[in-house]
């Protein structure tokens, strides 16, 4: 008996298509794909937010940005499209600690609270982090 149940089962899962991998109208979505950005590469955006920031007054533009860093990432294969998601996810980390205030946890996590500090929030000028920087 026990067979004749995953012989039924098998045979109801071919008269359901899987739609998982489809969107409504039917066609192949391509899989969603998460590459996660190393710490370093985080650091050296900010490095360069602050770079700008201080250079300039404000943090440079995408293309400049981009083309700068591009190099320089361990990520391979990072797009603009990736970079500016990038940026606006450091941002809405930084103003949810800041507005959560609560501690962070690890050394690497205040090490990009304080730079994003410099970027989006109050720099106190005590440090050189993105001084060295040349965009």
């Amino acid at each position: 008996m026990a067979s004749s149940r995953g012989a039924a089962s098998s045979s109801n899962s071919n008269i359901m298509p899987d739609r998982s991998s489809n969107d409504e109208m039917g066609r192949k979505r391509r899989p969603s794909s998460y590459t996660r950005w190393p710490y370093n590469d985080e650091a050296l955006i900010l490095r360069a937010l602050v770079a700008g920031r201080r250079r300039y007054g404000q943090p440079p533009q995408l293309a400049v940005l981009y083309d700068a860093l591009l190099p320089r990432f361990e990520r391979k294969d990072v797009t603009d499209a990736d970079l500016s998601k990038k940026i606006s996810n450091l941002q809405e980390k930084y103003w949810k600690a800041v507005n959560s205030h609560k501690p962070l946890k690890t050394i690497r996590e205040r090490k990009l609270q304080r730079l994003s500090a410099k970027v989006w929030g109050h720099d106190d000028g005590n440090d050189s982090d993105g001084d060295y920087f040349d965009l």
